[in-house]
């Protein structure tokens, strides 16, 4: 009996060693598939981080001005609501921030405050994906 469970046994090690170049063949075509739906994840990953990261310094920069109106001790502007914003966005390169802050008519309390950010968004595969600029805005009335 083992000498047929040797043959057995045999035979199935030589069939399976045979298809080893079709599995290399299938892996070489699949590789650039997989690793093409990997940088597509981490790029949109990457790309909502950016735009979450500028929304949320956006509505930080409203914040501050809605809650430092013309009657604040120390009222808002546009240069303070920019550095508000610029410090919110963290992981982002302030430099590249650009901010637009207005109070409508004015900053007195009732107005509304307006914040305008644009970032330029450079893909980590720069050759590949176009950069674009991410703008987000967020408004608040003033309220102190």
């Amino acid at each position: 009996m083992t000498g047929r469970l040797g043959k057995a046994f045999k035979a199935r090690v030589l069939r399976l060693a045979d298809d080893a170049g079709g599995v290399a063949a299938e892996f070489a075509v699949l590789l650039p598939v997989f690793l093409l739906i990997i940088v597509g994840i981490v790029e949109l990953s990457h790309y909502g981080f950016t735009q979450m990261t500028l929304a949320d310094a956006a509505r930080s920069g409203a914040r501050y001005a809605s809650t430092h109106g013309s009657t604040s001790p120390v009222p808002a502007t546009s240069s303070t609501v920019t550095t508000t914003v610029r410090n919110a966005a963290v992981n982002l390169n302030p430099a590249l921030i650009s901010v637009n802050a207005t109070f409508v008519p004015n900053n007195a309390p009732g107005s509304v405050a307006a914040v305008v950010v644009t970032y330029p968004f450079t893909p980590i595969l720069s050759g590949v994906i176009p950069a674009i600029t991410v703008t987000v805005s967020s408004r608040m009335v003033i309220v102190y």
